[in-house]
């Protein structure tokens, strides 16, 4: 029986594992979200130790580079609450890609291959890292098409069977995402239910004898 349960347990482990490496939804929100942004930036200034009066660790001061995603009011800026994504040291005068959710979330950084979005790999991520579908949206040019879509909007009153195409396709994306983790979920949920349901029946069966 113990080793029933270690084996159950172990396999539960697993599955909850797998679920929760594919849970995190900042690439696709950072792609949908109109306050989001996502460019290149040179280091200008960076303590780690820093921590402000909320708490928020890090504070970073950038030069703006390339802007991939939103709009950035000025050329130079700075935060608090900085998360590297992967284990890697921010280094003065180095060239990274922010990306900025909204102000409840950090700001992560990355290092990259390159600052060509068509090719470049985010590094220090292994394969089922959630910035890995990030990589993938820049590489196959999702970000620009947002951007396309946006300016179309804002300058068109009416909007076009061409113009809404690019973002139906987005959403069709999110949703596929959505779908795919509530299978994971509903799967891990149901291996420790019947976990916990066979785990019973043997403690009641070993009881009775």
């Amino acid at each position: 029986m113990k080793k029933f349960l270690i084996l159950s347990l172990t396999l539960v482990m697993v599955l909850l594992s797998s679920v929760s490496v594919f849970a995190g939804d900042i690439p696709e929100s950072l792609l949908h979200e109109k306050g989001a942004l996502l460019y290149f930036g040179d280091v200008l200034v960076y303590d780690p130790e820093y921590v402000s009066e909320t708490g928020d660790k890090g504070y970073i001061e950038l030069a703006v580079g390339t802007i991939i995603k939103g709009e950035q009011g000025g050329k130079r800026t700075a935060y608090s609450d900085i998360e590297t994504v992967g284990e890697f040291e921010i280094v003065p005068q180095g060239t990274y890609l922010f990306a900025y959710l909204n102000e409840n979330n950090p700001v992560y950084v990355m290092e990259t291959t390159s600052e060509d979005t068509k090719t470049l790999e985010i590094k220090n991520i292994h394969s089922e890292h959630q910035f890995k579908r990030l990589e993938q949206y820049l590489n196959e040019g999702k970000f620009e098409l947002v951007e396309e879509t946006a300016d179309i909007s804002t300058t068109e009153t009416q909007t076009s069977d061409t113009d809404t195409a690019p973002q139906i396709d987005m959403e069709e994306d999110h949703q596929d995402f959505i779908s795919q983790n509530l299978i994971k979920y509903i799967v891990a949920g149901a291996v420790v239910l019947v976990v916990l349901i066979l785990s019973a029946i043997l403690i009641i069966k070993r009881k009775s004898k």
